[in-house]
């Protein structure tokens, strides 16, 4: 997956090309962001985009020459093996026509450039959860022994405590298993993820 959410630019024969990328979850998730960052450019002359999602793979030139936008991102995604991630790539026009090979290149070296920043890294499937117990019970111990560093979490501490946790699916199973068994806590999942390997 794309580790996170950046930004580039790139700048040729007056023309800027801007590279934003980020992880995507879900097909969803990429469409939301490219629909986020068409409005945020919205005076630009051309929005190009490519995500990979599993298996699930999209990609539009944008108004560019067929090919030359869309397709170059898409390969430099599967290139560099994202396995959920999603780029745009926005393009100011400065004047002067690159050809079709001059924005394959500058398409596909914007989301290198990109991907580069970011950082790719290995991910599996995920949840974002929350776990709210009574002040009487500790849970502290439970979540070291799944390998969870709990000197990085901040619990809120209110009428009761409230940890906001992401997981992988097997610790987060392993976890549902141990808690279900006390009384005073209770968990729930707040969305799916992607957790790094």
């Amino acid at each position: 997956m794309i580790r996170r959410k950046e930004k580039v630019e790139y700048h040729i024969k007056r023309s800027v090309f801007i590279g934003v990328g980020a992880p995507a979850v879900s097909e969803q998730d990429a469409k939301d962001f490219i629909a986020r960052t068409k409005d945020e450019y919205s005076d630009a002359t051309h929005v190009a985009w490519a995500y990979v999602v599993g298996s699930i793979e999209g990609y539009s030139d944008a108004g560019e020459p067929a090919g030359t936008a869309g397709p170059p991102i898409l390969r430099m995604l599967k290139g560099k093996g994202v396995t959920h991630g999603v780029i745009c790539v926005i393009r100011y026009f400065g004047g002067i026509k690159l050809g079709k090979r001059g924005l394959i290149d500058a398409y596909g070296y914007t989301a290198k450039l990109l991907l580069e920043k970011a950082g790719v890294v290995d991910a599996t499937p995920g949840y974002v959860v929350e776990i709210i117990h009574s002040y009487n019970v500790k849970i502290d111990g439970i979540l070291r022994s799944l390998g969870i560093d709990t000197r990085r979490l901040t619990p809120r501490y209110e009428d009761v405590i409230r940890w906001k946790l992401t997981l992988k699916k097997d610790v987060y199973d392993a976890l549902k298993a141990r808690l279900d068994t006390m009384d005073g806590v209770e968990m729930s999942v707040i969305g799916e993820t992607l957790v790094e390997v």
